[in-house]
């Protein structure tokens, strides 16, 4: 009867290993759900095909919220974010010219040689999408994202050198005269961009840091630490009017003038200018399977096992 007994519970001993192993090794092939929140910073920059312009980067940051599914390695997420991109330009330098009177009345050719230098501040609301792979904490994927510009803004700054052509009456140019009004001059100015709407690819590198802990929680939480880089699919700057000078000199002072910024009043159909952005990113996931069960000690997302 003792014997009996034993081996009745060696029996369900047996079985409940056996169960305990087929259900670990069929959650790593469930569903499971996350919902997460993102932030990032790194280098952003403008990459353009004009040869008047030079251009440099900056910081840039972003931060978002969204949902991850995973399954059998494979993992897919989508979300809202909003992202700040800041950049700066060199401007070729340029004339100028607009007719005017000096301070003796005469005709003259008011000549402007402008040395310029833009900063860009450019907001936007994306919607990224992301597939990709997932192995014991190591994940990479790639996706594409569409995004609209908000609060977007271009800053002009620099010197002109105001000059005076007098050939109507043969003499010669004025400049460096400052009694007479010729001389350098600094500007700067906000404005306002209005952007077009953009489209970027994306890939993302990186490790599920906080899945390697042990728990018996129904509940996985994950800390994604991953580089990312995305780079622009369209020209987001749109062609100008052209009816909009890029400098407007006072009627009553010609050494007051208003520079507008480059991407603002002299853009071609033919240029192309695309944001681009490389960085750090941090994503705190909380979430799980519906069929997971609590109790039975995992690596922090069960969806490993």
């Amino acid at each position: 009867m003792k014997n009996l007994v034993v081996k009745r519970v060696l029996t369900v001993v047996v079985l409940a290993a056996l169960s305990l192993s087929v259900s670990a090794q069929r959650r790593g092939d469930d569903n499971y759900h996350f919902g997460y929140i993102s932030v990032g910073a790194g280098y952003s920059a403008l990459s353009s095909n004009i040869k008047d312009v030079s251009n440099f980067g900056s910081w840039g940051a972003l931060g978002g919220v969204g949902y991850e599914f995973r399954r059998a390695k494979f993992w897919m997420s989508v979300g809202a974010q909003m992202m700040i991109l800041n950049s700066s330009c060199d401007i070729a330098e340029y004339t100028y010219t607009q007719i005017g009177k000096d301070d003796q009345g005469r005709d003259v050719d008011f000549h402007y040689v402008v040395n310029e230098k833009d900063k860009q501040q450019w907001t936007s609301v994306d919607v990224p999408l992301m597939l990709g792979y997932y192995y014991q904490g190591f994940y990479i994927g790639a996706g594409a994202k569409v995004g609209f510009s908000y609060m977007s803004s271009v800053t002009a700054s620099g010197t002109y050198d105001l000059k005076g052509d007098y050939h109507r009456y043969a003499g010669e140019d004025f400049q460096n005269m400052p009694d007479h009004r010729y001389g350098t001059y600094d500007f700067s100015g906000k404005q306002k961009i209005n952007l077009l709407p953009r489209g970027a690819v994306l890939a993302e590198i990186g490790y599920d840091v906080l899945a390697t802990r042990r728990t018996n929680s129904l509940t996985c939480t994950i800390l994604k630490v991953g580089m990312f880089f995305e780079y622009g699919l369209n020209s987001v700057v749109a062609v100008p009017d052209e009816s909009k000078p890029r400098i407007q000199v006072s009627e009553n002072d010609p050494t007051s003038a208003t520079v507008y910024p480059y991407y603002l009043t002299a853009i071609k159909k033919s240029d192309r200018v695309v944001p681009y952005f490389v960085g750090l990113k941090l994503t705190f996931m909380v979430g799980g399977s519906r069929t997971g069960g609590s109790g039975t000690w995992h690596r922090g997302c069960q969806c490993y096992d």
